[in-house]
C-alpha cells in the first residue's frame, strides 16, 4: 500500500482498496514470492538483532545498575544502546524496504545483488537514508515511556499522601474523642 501514493500522484485514484485487495493483486502480478519477497533479509534482521542485543546485554545491565536509584538515567542508558543496536542492523531494514516497494517491477533478483546494487548505484550513505527518523521514533517512544512512569509515580505520591493526611486525621480525630 506504500506504492499508492505513486498512484494518487500521477491518476488521481487509489491503486488499492484495502488489504485484501493488496493481496489479492500481489499475487495476481507477482505470484507467491511477491508477497515474500524481502522475508530472507527480515529473517537476517531479526537474528542479527538478537546477536547485537545479546553482545550489548551485559554492558546495559552494568551501566543500568550502576544508576539504579536514577530512573531518568537509567532509560538514557537503555535508548542509548537500543539506537547502537538499530543503526547496526539499519542497513538490513533498507534492504528490506527497498525490495518491498518494488511491487509489480523487480529490480532486485536476490538480498545479495540488491545490496550490491544500492551500494554501487547509491553508496554506503544510502543504507542510512531515513536513520534520523528511526532514532526521533525511539526517543519518542522512551519519552513516552518515561513521561507514564513519572505520571505514575505523581499519581502514587500523591494516593499515599491523602491515604496519609486521612489516615492521621481520623487518628488524630479518634485521640481527641477518647480523651473527652
Amino acid at each position: 500500500m506504500a506504492t499508492d501514493v505513486k498512484a494518487i500522484g500521477s491518476t488521481g485514484n487509489w491503486q488499492f482498496n484495502g488489504i485484501v485487495d493488496v493481496f489479492r493483486k500481489t499475487l495476481k502480478s507477482d505470484g507467491i514470492a511477491g508477497l515474500y519477497r524481502g522475508f530472507n533479509i527480515r529473517l537476517a534482521e531479526f537474528g542479527m538483532m538478537g546477536a547485537v542485543s545479546a553482545g550489548l546485554k551485559p554492558w546495559k545491565q552494568h551501566y543500568s545498575s550502576l544508576l539504579q536509584n536514577n530512573v531518568f538515567s537509567r532509560h538514557m542508558v537503555k535508548f542509548g544502546f537500543g539506537i547502537c543496536a538499530n543503526m547496526a542492523i539499519y542497513p538490513l531494514d533498507t534492504v528490506n524496504k527497498r525490495m518491498m516497494m518494488t511491487s509489480g517491477a523487480v529490480k532486485y533478483k536476490s538480498t545479495r545483488q540488491a545490496i550490491a546494487q544500492i551500494m554501487k548505484t547509491e553508496g554506503l550513505k544510502s543504507f542510512y537514508s531515513g536513520a534520523g527518523a528511526e532514532i526521533l521514533s525511539c526517543a519518542v517512544y522512551k519519552g513516552t515511556v518515561l513521561l507514564i512512569i513519572y505520571v505514575a509515580d505523581v499519581i502514587r505520591a500523591a494516593k499515599e499522601k491523602n491515604d496519609y493526611c486521612s489516615r492521621s486525621t481520623m487518628e488524630g480525630s479518634l485521640r481527641q474523642m477518647t480523651r473527652h
